[in-house]
């Protein structure tokens, strides 16, 4: 008989082991379980990326390396000084001394003390509007723009053909795209005399077709507005962006360019001028002047809703038919409800108001619109310039000359900005540092934003309303530099799709006109084309900006590359300076959206109700703004301010700066930062934070530029002196005496 204990031993054993084995790995499956459950049942903020992007990969790369280490000391008690002696620092450090005003005090007068300089050495023309920091910006992210434009492409080689086909343009193609255009729009009787017999049918038609064929405002500024909660998307009528701009009270004498410039284009078209375009325009400002509003995308709109058939009865259009013209039947047939900023602008067009105008008049200015929409794309380089100054320069009554190339980057960010930014993303990683962006704004910003929601935020509001808005923010997606669809290459395959130079081998003409079909395609839904495929990137604004926006349904803030200064992106060191500009701006865009917000909540009506206590604040500034009077020189000082009218936006102002310097301080403390520029070592780095704060302000303003300008917004002197004087840490870096004006004893404050 076999002796099996000697078998049986082992395999107790090993039957033990396998036990042993078994539970180690139930326990933690059972732990990894509960934590998936637990992340998935609880929503949390998911911590942002930065993508690293190359435009032939088919996803993204996560590009989260750290940091590296600082060779700063910390702030307190720091015995040594982090002194920047880079060829970067040094630059950025002669910058700042050449822009400092040492015979100024900054506790007297701050901008003064950072901006006197500048605006001596930057003085506007005649024919310019403005100088400012944010237009060197700008015009220096042009040039970059226009040196990429000029590199072939091997994904998009259609892309180079289309820009050098805009910057040298053959004879003929401007006067086939706008008779392609006439056509589909209906305008092929133009130009209107006043003995032509126009009907309400044929304006409206034409005006919604020239909205869902070109984008264009005319009469109106038709929108479809998405909000947030709502179960479809919104009609909006607004009053229209004038080609003159803002002209609030101005006289006719200030629209006559308009006349001029029309001129110049009926001559080089051998068309008779039936009318006066400047009459047009004065017209329509004149009508939207009593109330003017944000669009209804905005966060601070005040916009009432009308149904369609509701709208006020008009013998100049039919309400119905331009709806449906713009936005499709479909579109109007699912709402039939319309928003709109300023209803007695609509009611202008009533039959109980007399119209000064004919409806030929209306539809000549159609035709107007479209011409100059497409003026970069006229061969004649005088007539180019003549139109396209007004259409596309920075202020219209200030036309400057621009090169050809600028002209067409402009209708580029007009009609199809996404392509323009698509091809320079690698290159404006490049200049801004994937890290600046990365652990700067999408990661630091980002966690500051929230944790002060959660801090002092919800101590002077509510809890309830704190989390309502972090709710809110939580799906707020940062998108620098491009949308972040675009990160998807199918997405990419499917918005390009067509887009080929092969396109124009049968008619130049025609590939313009189907790249400008699609290109204004692509931004409506599907509720509107009734196209089975999204294609709207999410951003509603181009690139040359230097504000980022956060529009309806306020799930995209855009942030394109001039909301940063580029130029000091070389050293590490200088990372968190970002902060001063861009932190400011991005969060002065977000808590315009809070604040919009707060008349959304009412808690209850004590002094935890979230409106009351941002218009406590409000109120505040409105009065502290009202009594500032600059001393020194008063650079900048405007007599000509509506506080009223300005107190919010000086409330967000204060808002961000607070949050920035929040913001710049923690970062320095978690890196251990004690910089100094090496030749600037009279500057910490906190005097370095506020002298950035206020440089990225300075603008030297020609006076007429002002009249019927309508701006909503603080002159730069104010914008920088007004939230500095409230804010204790601006006091303390200058060692302001208390009383002193950048010191004052009463403060606004939450």
């Amino acid at each position: 008989m076999l002796d099996t204990q000697t078998l049986i031993a082992p395999r107790r054993y090993t039957c033990v082991c396998n036990y042993a084995v078994f539970v180690t790995l139930l326990i933690v499956l059972t732990i990894v379980a509960m934590g998936l459950l637990s992340y998935l049942v609880v929503p949390k903020r998911p911590k942002p990326f930065y993508i690293l992007f190359n435009f032939t990969d088919d996803e993204f790369e996560n590009a989260s390396t750290p940091l590296p280490p600082s060779t700063g000391e910390s702030n307190d008690g720091a015995p040594h000084r982090d002194l920047c002696a880079s060829r970067q620092c040094d630059r950025e450090a002669e910058r700042i001394l050449g822009a400092v005003n040492t015979s100024a005090d900054p506790c007297d007068d701050f901008y003064t003390y950072v901006c006197s300089t500048w605006m001596d050495r930057h003085q506007p023309s005649s024919a310019q509007d403005r100088t400012s920091v944010d237009y060197d910006i700008l015009d220096a992210y042009s040039r970059f723009l226009l040196s990429v434009l000029g590199w072939k492409n091997s994904e998009l080689p259609a892309a180079k053909f289309l820009f050098d086909t805009c910057v040298d343009p053959p004879v003929g193609l401007f006067g086939d795209l706008i008779t392609m255009l006439f056509y589909m729009i209906g305008l092929q009787r133009w130009p209107y005399s006043a003995t032509d017999r126009v009907l309400a049918a044929d304006i409206s038609s034409k005006v919604g077709s020239l909205h869902r064929l070109l984008g264009e405002d005319s009469l109106f500024h038709l929108a479809v507005v998405e909000h947030p909660d709502a179960a479809h998307p919104v009609i909006s009528i607004a009053e229209p962006k004038l080609l003159v701009g803002h002209a609030d009270g101005l006289p006719l004498a200030y629209f006559l360019f308009l006349s001029k410039a029309h001129k110049v284009l009926m001559d080089h078209l051998h068309k008779p001028m039936a009318t006066n375009v400047a009459a047009v325009e004065m017209d329509l400002a004149r009508r939207g002047a009593p109330k003017r509003a944000p669009d209804c995308g905005d966060p601070l709109s005040e916009c009432t809703t009308t149904h369609l058939d509701h709208l006020p009865p008009s013998r100049v259009l039919h309400w119905s038919l331009l709806a449906q013209e713009a936005f499709g039947e479909k579109m109007v047939a699912l709402n039939q409800f319309v928003e709109t900023p300023n209803f007695e602008y609509l009611v202008s067009f009533s039959d109980k108001v007399q119209q000064a105008l004919r409806k030929a008049d209306f539809l000549n200015y159609l035709a107007f619109r479209i011409c100059m929409a497409l003026s970069p794309l006229v061969a004649n380089a005088t007539l180019r310039h003549h139109l396209a100054s007004i259409a596309y320069g920075r202020n219209p009554r200030f036309p400057e000359p621009l090169p050809a190339g600028q002209y067409c980057l402009r209708l580029l960010d007009r009609f199809d900005p996404t392509l323009v930014m698509l091809l320079a993303y690698d290159r404006s990683v490049t200049k801004l540092t994937w890290k600046v962006l990365q652990f700067i704004v999408m990661e630091h910003l980002n966690a500051t934003l929230f944790a002060f929601l959660r801090g002092d935020f919800s101590q002077r509001f509510s809890r309830e309303f704190a989390e309502h808005v972090a709710g809110r923010l939580a799906v707020v997606d940062w998108e620098p530099l491009m949308p972040q669809r675009f990160f998807n290459r199918t997405f990419r395959e499917k918005y390009f799709a067509g887009f080929t130079k092969e396109d124009s081998s049968s008619s130049l003409s025609s590939f313009f006109f189907f790249w400008l079909q699609r290109a204004v395609n692509r931004k409506r839904g599907p509720a509107e084309t009734a196209d089975d495929e999204d294609l709207r990137t999410g951003w509603n604004h181009g690139f040359l900006r230097t504000w980022p926006t956060l529009g309806s349904p306020f799930r995209h803030l855009e942030i394109p590359l001039p909301v940063f200064d580029a130029s000091m992106s070389g050293d590490p060191r200088m990372y968190a300076f970002h902060i001063a500009r861009a932190g400011v701006r991005i969060y002065r865009v977000i808590l315009g959206y809070v604040y919009s917000l707060s008349y959304g909540f009412y808690y209850n009506a004590s002094s935890s109700d979230p409106a009351s206590v941002f218009e406590n604040l409000r109120g505040c500034l409105q009065q502290s703004y009202a009594e500032m009077v600059a001393s020194a020189s008063g650079y900048g000082a405007s007599s000509r301010v509506d506080w009223e009218k300005t107190s919010a936006s000086d409330m967000l102002d204060l808002m961000a700066a607070k949050l920035a310097i929040q913001a710049f301080d923690q970062w320095a403390q978690r890196e251990g930062l004690n910089f100094y520029f090496a030749k600037a070592q009279q500057f910490d780095q906190r005097q370095l934070f506020f002298i950035y704060y206020g440089y990225n302000f300075c603008e030297n303003v020609n006076q007429e530029a002002m009249r019927g300008d309508g701006e909503e917004h603080s002159p730069a002197s104010n914008r920088v002196n007004g939230p500095l004087r409230h804010m204790k840490e601006f006091a303390r870096a200058f060692r302001c005496p208390e009383g002193s004006f950048m010191n004052p004893g009463k403060k606004c404050n939450l």
